[in-house]
């Protein structure tokens, strides 16, 4: 498509007639109506806000993509009713718009790939805002959906901007989707010790626990057999925001029960490795 065959010549020309004989102040007039109406855009667009923030029924997910969609709306209209304001016909707005659409849909295709990954991660809702997820890219909690990037937090505080497009055509797992997550620790220990001594020493630490979800009973099982030493892994569950507490609880609790029932930790320096 040709976007020159969107506007005819003489509509080009009868805008520019109409600009060049509206005069000074008129021109000024509009010029200060689109100011007021840009004005008006602000606020407006600060009351949905705090609206959407307020409202139970809108995903949070949806926040950005509604608001962009607002300010952007409103902020074309305001140009067309200043223009409008000295004679330029609304039609002529409708065929630039048409022009520009196709300028920029060639132009930036990539842009517009992570603009529709954005409506289809809102409306498939594969995962939200305060979801832990885990890509090939990285993992971490989910802060905003924006129109063009997907912005994460990594347990270590890093901030991590993933392409929409590359999200919705990419494996994701969500963790935290069901409000509980499962935490499968592996602590070491000397052959010398008995498995039911070094599980009894891990239960133990376990019982002491505050955060773990009732109707899921703790385990621990011997994981695997290493050269020097046993590997034990412990499942717990508890819910997503008490993860990453009750993981650190559990290592410095492990470690003063194996201190209280003498339980000797595997020696890293006594591994003997080979090709």
């Amino acid at each position: 498509m040709d976007p020159s065959s969107l506007i005819k010549p003489e509509e080009a020309q009868q805008v520019v007639g109409i600009l060049q004989s509206a005069g000074t102040a008129k021109l000024l007039t509009a010029l200060g109506l689109l100011l007021v109406l840009l004005v008006a855009t602000h606020f407006i667009v600060k009351l949905f806000r705090r609206f959407l923030n307020r409202s139970k029924l809108i995903n949070k997910s949806l926040h950005t993509l509604l608001i962009n969609m607002v300010r952007y709306g409103l902020i074309l209209l305001s140009l067309m009713v200043a223009a409008n304001s000295v004679g330029v016909p609304i039609t002529t707005f409708v065929a630039l718009f048409s022009i520009l659409g196709v300028a920029i849909s060639l132009a930036l295709q990539g842009v517009l790939a992570n603009i529709a990954g954005c409506m289809i991660l809102v409306s498939g809702r594969q995962f939200e805002v305060g979801d832990f997820i885990q890509t090939s890219s990285g993992s971490g909690t989910v802060q905003d959906i924006g129109l063009l990037y997907t912005e994460l937090t990594a347990p270590d505080g890093t901030r991590i901007y993933l392409p929409n497009s590359s999200l919705y055509t990419s494996p994701v797992t969500n963790v935290t989707s069901s409000g509980k997550r499962r935490i499968a620790q592996v602590y070491t220990a000397a052959y010398r010790h008995s498995p039911d001594e070094v599980k009894s020493a891990l239960m133990e630490a376990v019982s002491k626990l505050t955060t773990l979800l009732p109707d899921f009973p703790p385990n621990v099982v011997v994981d695997s057999y290493a050269r020097t030493y046993v590997n034990y892994k412990v499942f717990l569950w508890t819910t997503s925001g008490d993860y990453w507490p009750t993981l650190q609880k559990l290592n410095e609790l492990v470690y003063q029960s194996f201190a209280d029932h003498g339980i000797e930790w595997a020696d890293p320096v006594s591994v003997v490795t080979t090709d």
